[in-house]
């Protein structure tokens, strides 16, 4: 070794706040079996970390007082720290290695070793990335390498570049002339190769051996990586640093795929929210298309490694030139929609009509249309067209490619044996293949065997047609075609096999479920009233839910109940001709999971009436439309309701939507007794487990509640006036339960769902104190009083749910409070009222509730029942 270079290596590890994860990334760099402390210098920076990071790096330090060297510094960002580091280097190749990450025990001889052979061909050596914690598995970027030791020249692979500078290695000489601009905002790295790649496109790769960068992806979303795309200045930053690295002239192709790379991610991430204008927003966006504009067309559709799905090449296209269209591009444009996919998304056999919904792209050209090709090449076209905004736009982050586009398909079954989906240029009259015909995994298509039955016909899907075939409906027949069946799932799996032979044509049983451990919602209404007034079919009647349950013995006491996913369940699901839920998730119903239900969901074939859990009142069609769901019929309570529904981007149609009303409302009556009930719905920033992870006491949710609970004059007031106030977790709530019990006392109650009767707690209340959450609607039907305690409404509307027809000020049964202390005087003035609903807000619930005639059920059964 040159005898200037004390070591072979000198690691810079940049620090700040990372005391959870330092010890092992210091140790995986002193376990290296090159010999750390012979050959590898550690430079650690503690970039003014506020936790317990430099306790470790003095213990480390003291340990190897040699080759660790300690540096602490004020807080100036990870391109500062470097800087810093370099300073003290003695080490004749540098790494920078990120403080949360971790190396196998071989990397640093097998780097060594190859710098050695190829010592004047390569100026840094890379190492493959891998995920671990939250992800798993090889960096995407590093897919294309190969598993070989190599050297890469960009100008034969110039999607081969590397950016990260903790995966590399480089010569101690780069940083001679060299320091890191600290400006950057987490494109250090990306500078540094940039400028290299200038000077020399070659560099060596090592892979062999298990050799690898473990590059921890955090649970917590909280690294620097995680978060630098929040930072406005990110987005400036990536314009300096491809201004700075690609050339004015003559662009290479390594180059293009480096703006590409860059851009690509910044495009899917660019928020207008994160800049203080619209100017600003419009600068960056201009800018980008400036250098996006520095590639040509050909090399986006044909070449790019990195623009790789059909709507960034639009969007990548549209920014070179404005005007790209079919009429301008014909042939690039129609490769495009080639990579297109069109959907089955619906699928329904009425009256020997087969009914088929698809969705598909366009990509803005009102010329393209999805058809039907028969067996004789012959054309059917859509019967109904829809173009509409949704969920299923097709999009690179904020800017709209394409909207949703669904055409419905009506077919004689008996006059039709094949059905092939092709897209159809109406102004050239040509035909364009698209790349995929996809159905949705909640068809019966979707199954093992691909294929169903209607009467004598057997209609299977091979992956892009559908192929009717007619069979003789003979018993002899029929035994024959399921025997077949039974052999084919037999291999698959032998238990399936056995649960299709009790597997009926007529589909007689009704199967009603709430939450799989709890009932006293939607569901069990409707369960008590078939029960009591409609006994000619509560004999195919079951209730499901889990046996472990506290409230299975009490439901079998109404009716018949069925164990969650039982071989009785299994084999009722199968006969199943309704499903009554109160929510969507299939886990909640479906008795099949994963293989089970692929093997047998051919067999399925029920009418699913989804009864709700609470009023719609925000934009949910992202998770509750017809097509994700496969949801036959919405039972709505108000007007308004319905109306949300009845818009395309849910995919109902006018029958799929009944206004009769919630069946747990036929069992409200005001049975008031003193008690404040609080009520707050769960946020989907908080999550539901790891406490300590997420640290739970320190969010604005938890101390906001706990302030009004902890209230010594809320806690006086209720005193005097024997008031007692039940506090309810959300059942997504309830691992927090320990939380708030530590809270409670002779006035306040704290209380998880498995605890309370919702409908009691209604009839039993004086007043409702919630946030956001619909159980404010069951309390409005009874026209009492409620609060709404929205101190949080920024957070939750952008982290929860997308707003919808409900406004709180205009349209709500209360006043909405943002202040704690307004809550409490609020409430002292029901107490002199004797908690009576102001008269605005009983006229409010009168226009908003169709019935209150304690109907619902009946009308429910009857227009969804056969």
């Amino acid at each position: 070794m040159n005898k200037e270079y004390k070591y072979k290596f000198s690691v810079i590890m940049c620090i700040y706040n990372v005391d959870k994860y330092l010890e092992e990334a210091i140790e995986s760099i002193i376990n290296q079996d090159i010999g750390f402390e012979d050959n590898i210098q550690l430079i650690l920076v503690n970039d003014g970390s506020l936790d317990n990071s430099e306790n470790i790096c003095l213990k480390y330090k003291n340990k190897y007082p040699n080759n660790i060297k300690y540096l602490k510094k004020e807080n100036g960002g990870l391109a500062s720290a470097k800087n810093y580091g370099l300073d003290y280097i003695e080490g004749k190749y540098i790494n920078f290695f990120d403080s949360d990450d971790t190396l196998p025990i071989n990397v640093f001889k097998c780097v060594n070793m190859f710098f050695k052979k190829n010592e004047l061909c390569v100026d840094f050596v890379c190492v493959p990335l891998y995920f671990f914690e939250a992800e798993h598995g090889l960096h995407p970027k590093y897919s294309y390498m190969g598993k070989k030791n190599r050297i890469i020249n960009l100008n034969e692979e110039p999607y081969n570049f590397v950016l990260s500078g903790a995966s590399s290695f480089y010569k101690r000489e780069i940083f001679d002339n060299f320091r890191f601009d600290e400006t950057y905002k987490g494109e250090e790295d990306t500078l540094l190769n940039g400028l290299i790649y200038k000077k020399n496109p070659r560099f060596g790769y090592v892979c062999e051996n298990g050799v690898k960068y473990n590059y921890r992806k955090r649970k917590a979303r909280n690294s620097i990586g995680d978060m630098v795309k929040e930072n406005p200045e990110s987005y400036y930053t990536v314009l300096k640093l491809l201004q700075r690295i690609i050339n004015k002239k003559n662009v290479s192709e390594y180059e293009k795929e480096i703006i590409i790379y860059e851009l690509r991610s910044r495009l899917k991430s660019i928020n207008k929210k994160l800049f203080k204008d619209t100017n600003e927003y419009n600068y960056i966006i201009d800018s980008y298309k400036k250098i996006i504009s520095k590639i040509d067309i050909n090399y986006i559709i044909y070449h790019s490694k990195f623009c790789s799905t059909m709507e960034l090449k639009v969007l990548f296209s549209k920014f070179i030139d404005k005007k790209f269209s079919m009429n301008k591009y014909s042939l690039d444009f129609k490769r495009l929609l080639s990579m297109s996919k069109i959907e089955i998304v619906y699928f329904k056999i009425m009256k020997n009509n087969i009914i088929i919904k698809t969705k598909y792209q366009t990509l803005g050209e009102k010329s393209i249309d999805v058809v039907v090709f028969d067996e004789n090449n012959n054309i059917t076209y859509p019967s109904n067209k829809q173009t509409f905004s949704s969920f299923y736009d097709l999009k690179v982050g904020e800017f709209e490619i394409d909207n949703t586009h669904i055409a419905t398909f009506s077919l004689d079954i008996k006059k039709i044996k094949k059905i092939k989906f092709i897209l159809y240029d109406v102004n050239e009259e040509t035909y364009i293949p698209p790349r995929n015909v996809n159905i949705l995994n909640s068809l019966p298509f979707a199954s093992t065997l691909k294929r169903i039955k209607y009467k004598n016909y057997q209609i299977t899907y091979n992956g892009r047609i559908f192929i009717i075939d007619k069979f003789i409906n003979k018993k002899s027949c029929i035994l024959k075609q399921k025997i077949k069946e039974l052999k084919e799932i037999y291999h698959v799996n032998k238990s399936i096999a056995l649960y299709r032979l009790f597997s009926k044509r007529k589909k007689n049983y009704i199967l009603i479920n709430d939450r799989l451990n709890k009932g006293n919602d939607n569901g069990e209404a409707l369960f008590r009233y078939i029960n009591k007034f409609r006994p000619e079919i509560s004999k195919y009647t079951y209730f499901v839910i889990s046996k472990k349950s506290q409230d299975f013995k009490r439901l079998k006491k109404i009716g018949k109940v069925v164990n969650t996913y039982s071989w009785l369940h299994k084999i009722l699901f199968l006969n199943a001709g309704f499903i009554y839920s109160s929510h969507t998730m299939p886990e909640y119903f479906n008795a099949f999971h994963g293989r089970e239900k692929q093997n047998c969901k051919d067999l399925f074939n029920y009418k699913f009436v989804w009864l709700q859990h609470g009023i719609t009142q925000n934009d949910i069609s992202k998770a509750s439309n017809k097509y994700r769901k496969n949801i036959d019929c919405v039972v709505t309570a108000t007007y308004d309701e319905k109306q949300e529904f009845m818009q395309e981007k849910y995919g109902f149609d006018n029958k799929d939507i009944i206004l009769t009303g919630f069946s747990r409302y036929d069992l409200l009556n005001n049975k008031e007794e003193n008690i404040i009930s609080i009520i707050p719905t769960w946020r989907r920033g908080l999550g539901t487990t790891d406490v300590k992870e997420l640290k739970f006491k320190e969010t604005q949710f938890y101390k906001s509640w706990c302030s009004l609970l902890n209230n010594s004059d809320l806690y006086k007031i209720c005193k005097n006036n024997n008031l007692i106030i039940k506090f309810i977790l959300h059942p997504e709530m309830v691992n927090y339960k320990s939380e708030f019990t530590v809270l409670s006392n002779d006035v306040i109650k704290i209380y998880d769902p498995s605890e309370i009767n919702y409908t009691e707690i209604f009839n039993s209340s004086k007043l409702l104190i919630t946030d956001y959450s619909s159980v404010f609607f069951d309390f409005a039907y009874l026209k009492k009083p409620i609060i709404y305690y929205q101190f949080d409404k920024d957070f939750f509307w952008s982290k929860h749910y997308v707003k919808g027809y409900f406004n709180f000020e205009e349209k709500g049964f209360g006043n909405v409070i943002e202040k704690e202390s307004v809550i409490v005087d609020k409430i002292k003035e029901y107490i002199k009222n004797n908690f009576k609903m102001e008269d605005k807000y009983i006229k409010r619930v009168d226009a908003t509730f169709k019935y209150n005639d304690k109907n619902n059920c009946k009308r429910i059964i009857e227009k969804t029942y056969r």
